[in-house]
C-alpha cells in the first residue's frame, strides 16, 4: 500500500483514504491499550504521584482505558501499519476492553495480547484511513483508522457459474 506515491496533495492537512486489506500480524510495541483521561481520551501521564493530562493541561482524579490495537495489515499488493483505537477495535475484537481487563487482571498477565485480540489475524476488512500532512512529509506509513467493517474476501473479477446463471436469468427475462 503505497499511500504516500498516490498523493500529490501535499497541501492538505489529512485525507481519508478507504482500503480493502487482511489484518496479518498484532503488534505489542508500545501495548495494545493505554490508561487516558475521561475528558479528552489522550494518553496521561504519571507525574510525581499524580496523573497528568497533556491534553487539558491539567491534573486528573479519574482515568479510563482504550484500546490501541496496532496492526500489520496487507492488501493485494504491499503491507502497511494499521492503528485501531477504541470503537473501531473493539468492533473488531468483539469484546469490550473493561471485561479483557478485569480477565486479565485475575490471570496477573497483562504484558502479553490477549486471545480476542490475536484473533483478528486473518480479518480481512474495509478500511477507512486518516493519511496526514505528516505521513505525506515524512513518508511514515503508520495510519490511524477511522472506521472499519469486516468484509468476506471474494475476488472481484471471477464470477461463479451460479452468478452467471443469474445473469442469463435475467438477460432472457429482459
Amino acid at each position: 500500500m503505497d499511500v504516500k506515491s498516490n498523493l500529490h496533495l501535499s497541501y492538505l492537512q489529512q485525507i481519508r483514504c478507504l482500503c480493502e486489506a487482511e489484518v496479518v500480524e498484532i503488534l505489542n510495541g508500545d501495548g495494545w491499550y493505554y490508561e487516558c483521561c475521561t475528558t479528552c481520551a489522550r494518553a496521561v501521564q504519571k507525574r510525581e504521584g499524580q496523573v497528568f493530562c497533556p491534553g487539558c493541561q491539567d491534573t486528573k482524579e479519574k482515568t479510563s482505558h482504550r484500546y490501541r490495537v496496532v496492526a500489520r495489515v496487507k492488501d493485494d499488493s504491499e503491507t502497511t501499519t494499521f492503528t485501531l483505537f477504541n470503537k473501531e477495535a473493539e468492533q473488531l475484537i468483539g469484546v469490550p476492553l473493561e471485561k479483557i481487563l478485569t480477565e486479565l487482571d485475575q490471570e496477573g498477565n497483562m504484558e502479553d495480547i490477549p486471545t480476542p485480540i490475536k484473533n483478528m489475524v486473518g480479518k480481512f476488512c474495509a478500511f477507512q484511513i486518516k493519511v496526514t500532512q505528516y505521513n505525506i512529509t515524512t513518508g511514515c506509513e503508520e495510519y490511524t483508522v477511522t472506521r472499519v467493517s469486516e468484509c468476506s474476501k471474494t475476488p472481484a473479477t471471477t464470477s461463479t457459474a451460479e452468478e452467471e446463471t443469474h445473469k442469463d436469468k435475467r438477460m432472457k427475462t429482459a
